[in-house]
């Protein structure tokens, strides 16, 4: 696949203008680049600035300074019909779309090519079911909007961003609304078709463990508007991905790719080894009760667990002290009672 690059920013400045004379500027000195076929998410804390970019990056709001450049023309220069032809945009507010039925909708996204007569071309309706198809749209398309699901709605959304037909497609918290099953089925659609149909997709997201696995480049605002690109992995190895959430009480775990909620004031430490995904969701359970896991094998307090024919044992080890448990719960439990460990 060919990348070829369809939106970069440089020298960019965001925000607002408060008065004649003054801005309130939201991030400054940004250098931005965006490739046919790539997913980026942009991710940060609240406030950060995140919604500001989007909107200066679709043409919603003016930028306060520098250049924006969409597919080879400058972004403040072009008619809106022109910039409906190269961007399509998904908001995160919930669709309010009538009776209009999906079938309906999707066919809205070939609005900047119909004219104000909106007749459809053979070559316009193979673009809406084909959309549909790719978002598996298709078999709601005679219902009507007021009678899907929330994650129904989000992919009819992209169905019309894709019927657009647009080389850039910016989503703003396509997850929003939407419980895990579908905020996975989402994230997984999105990766799938930034790779099949070699357009760039860019959103914005609170969904950090599923950015991590399904962008190919994240885009990082920090509370104070700094902006850190780069891929995911690299991003975390460097620290870069950490900083940017970092708060008290909130760990990131570089060995899992998630976070942690812990408790500083803990100095109990254990030893844990064993069974790989054992050792995951037992070290879970024991941040949760306030223990600290170690990889320091000279620890006094020792817990191995091993997985004998599908069925988990814990050992645990203190000096001349060795116990087995069959169930986590029970070994937290003795865990509690054993004053030393306090």
């Amino acid at each position: 696949m060919n990348e070829k690059l369809i939106l970069t920013a440089r020298n960019l400045s965001i925000g607002y203008k408060t008065g004649k004379r003054e801005n309130r500027i939201v991030s400054e000195s940004l250098n931005l680049d965006l490739s046919s076929g790539q997913l980026v998410c942009l991710l940060g804390p609240n406030g950060a600035g995140k919604s500001t970019l989007m909107r200066t990056l679709s043409g919603l709001q003016p930028n306060l300074s520098g250049e924006i450049i969409l597919d080879g023309q400058s972004l403040s220069q072009l008619k809106p019909v022109d910039l409906a032809q190269k961007l399509s945009l998904v908001l995160t507010e919930k669709i309010e779309a009538g009776n209009l039925t999906v079938h309906e909708l999707v066919s809205l996204g070939r609005t900047p090519y119909t004219a104000w007569l909106g007749t459809l071309t053979e070559a316009d309706k193979e673009k809406i079911s084909w959309s549909m198809q790719a978002t598996d749209t298709l078999r709601y398309a005679h219902r009507r909007m007021n009678e899907l699901s929330d994650g129904e709605r989000q992919k009819v959304m992209l169905a019309r961003a894709l019927a657009q037909d647009t080389k850039l497609i910016l989503l703003d918290e396509p997850t929003a609304h939407l419980d895990l099953p579908n905020r996975v089925e989402m994230m997984r659609l999105l990766h799938n078709l930034a790779r099949q149909t070699n357009k760039a997709i860019l959103l914005s997201t609170h969904e950090l463990d599923l950015a991590l696995q399904a962008a190919d480049k994240l885009w990082l605002m920090h509370a104070d508007g700094k902006l850190v690109t780069g891929v995911p992995e690299d991003l975390v190895l460097n620290g870069s991905f950490e900083a940017a959430f970092i708060k008290n009480g909130f760990h990131f775990d570089r060995n899992t790719g998630t976070f942690t909620i812990h408790k500083e004031a803990s100095s109990t430490l254990i030893y844990l080894t064993g069974n790989s995904s054992l050792v995951f969701w037992t070290k879970r359970a024991l941040q949760r009760e306030d223990f600290v896991v170690s990889t320091n094998e000279a620890l006094p307090y020792k817990i191995e667990v091993t997985d004998h024919d599908k069925n988990p044992v814990w050992l645990f080890q203190h000096h001349s002290i060795e116990k087995k448990y069959h169930t986590i719960s029970d070994l937290l439990a003795d865990l509690q009672s054993i004053k030393t460990l306090k």
